[in-house]
């Protein structure tokens, strides 16, 4: 069973680009929501998002209600079904891309980040491939749940960089990973258990690169309504400069009493 989900979603160019190469998709009766952010020139990243966004929808449609028998991909039995539906559902997507790419030459290194949430009973799986980020904003704590697939982020890991040498680093929009990048992905997966008011932002880097994650915060405190908020983080974005596409969804959960 899907829980109620209220949501608010908004995406801008910003300031410095000509096109947003930015999505999003959000079906509360799916309990699907995600974010991408495509890359490539000729409108190519713009092609990717789309793809990736329509893909995944497409793939978790197919396999709705559908017996494990006739699962469409190879269904990893160490794994719960949220988890195969996520994975096969990006790992469908990352083919489509892959393969139209190849027959569309001019699309050649098109590609998307993505970070995706299923939500179902009192759990929410989510899977993500580059530097699009999850946070959980609760008891007045905002958590990071992904890590960024970033040439910077490794070198943090690695002790080469601080986190604050890594926010201001030229190299700080380099992934590592992407869909459409490699027919093997590699996807970072995991799941969360949910209780009544829970809320959950999903973006771009294009928010979390200019705006810092206190700020995030303060938004997030003193703004209870979601549309309200969605607006005062683009807003927040745009003021500080928006060199980037930014996009940015807002979910909270309530469980029927």
């Amino acid at each position: 069973m899907i829980p109620k989900i209220k949501w608010s979603a908004k995406t801008h160019r910003g300031l410095l680009r000509e096109e947003n190469e930015d999505n999003f998709l959000c079906d509360p009766e799916l309990g699907l929501f995600l974010v991408v952010d495509g890359m490539g020139g000729h409108e190519a990243g713009e092609v990717a998002a789309s793809i990736a966004c329509n893909s995944i929808k497409e793939f978790i449609l197919q396999i709705k209600d559908k017996p494990l028998k006739r699962f469409p991909i190879t269904y990893r039995k160490n794994f719960p079904l949220e988890w195969n539906t996520l994975l096969g559902a990006l790992s469908y997507a990352n083919g489509k891309i892959i393969k139209y790419a190849e027959k569309q030459k001019i699309m050649f290194g098109m590609g998307t980040t993505i970070v995706s949430t299923l939500f179902y009973d009192k759990k929410m799986t989510y899977a993500h491939v580059g530097d699009s980020r999850l946070y959980q904003f609760k008891n007045g704590l905002l958590k990071l749940l992904t890590e960024d697939h970033s040439w910077v982020q490794e070198q943090v890991r690695l002790g080469n960089l601080t986190p604050e040498e890594a926010q201001n680093h030229p190299l700080k929009n380099v992934v590592t990973r992407a869909l459409g990048g490699s027919s093997k992905i590699s996807i970072d997966i995991a799941d969360i258990s949910l209780e009544n008011g829970d809320k959950f932002l999903l973006c771009s880097d294009g928010l979390n690169v200019v705006v810092p994650e206190e700020v995030i915060l303060k938004i997030l405190m003193e703004e209870i309504d979601l549309d309200k908020a969605t607006e005062k983080l683009i807003q927040e974005t745009l003021e500080r400069g928006a060199p980037d596409n930014v996009t940015v969804v807002l979910l909270q959960v309530f469980f029927e009493k």
